[in-house]
């Protein structure tokens, strides 16, 4: 944990080698824990040494071989190396450990896109969704799938009722309903859903913003200043 703090400190001074050096030492002595090596591999990362947080993704993937984590950092790296075969094989094996591991299924559902397989990003979410009927990211990054590429922005507001439904703790669906029928001019029914939220959410700052922004859409500019 010291070795691990100095490296920290370090690297808000600028040395970055230092800072490596220390983050390589904590990671080596930290047999029972991942921290140190996380810490390494997103700073390697940052660093755009992507050869370097392969070999720390290595190191970690002794102490952690079969987590979904692992083998997701390893497509990260492999993709800034330009490795995009080796990426998707890495995300893969990440769903394969775990089915319903979304970010590995995100990664995988942008390589999708890139390669203009709109379907295929679409199933990466349906697959987490078979499962998981209730899963928030999955069925907001669905939504976005459908308001985006297919242009079905009634499709996509569906999902996104899923996902308040399953979810009702969680603002994020609220304020992306609101931008879908913003984007539609449905100024009305921004506000509404808007002002929902607000209820269930009155001390989120986000919440409120996204109200006001409603708000001042349909013209409310007085309520959308209070």
């Amino acid at each position: 944990a010291a070795h691990s703090r100095l490296g920290l400190s370090r690297l808000a001074q600028g040395d970055k080698a230092g800072g490596i050096s220390e983050l390589e030492t904590a990671a080596r002595l930290d047999v029972d824990d991942s921290k140190s090596d996380m810490l390494l591999i997103v700073t390697q990362l940052k660093n755009g040494n992507a050869r370097g947080a392969q070999d720390a993704i290595t190191a970690l993937e002794k102490k952690r071989p079969n987590d979904p984590v692992t083998h997701n950092l390893r497509g990260t790296a492999l993709l800034a190396a330009k490795d995009v075969p080796g990426a998707r094989k890495s995300f893969e094996h990440a769903l394969e450990i775990q089915a319903d591991y979304f970010p590995a299924a995100a990664n995988l559902a942008r390589l999708d896109l890139g390669d203009k397989r709109l379907p295929d990003a679409e199933g990466r979410y349906e697959r987490i969704l078979a499962k998981s009927p209730g899963h928030a990211e999955a069925l907001m990054a669905l939504a976005g799938l459908k308001a985006t590429e297919r242009k079905d922005t009634a499709a996509a507001v569906k999902l996104l009722d899923k996902a308040i439904e399953a979810n009702p703790k969680l603002p994020a669906p609220r304020i992306l309903v609101r931008r879908l029928y913003l984007a539609s001019n449905q100024f009305d029914k921004a506000v509404k859903v808007s002002g929902d939220a607000a209820v269930v959410f009155p001390d989120d700052a986000n919440v409120l913003e996204t109200l006001a922004l409603a708000q001042s859409a349909a013209g409310s500019h007085d309520d959308a200043a209070t």
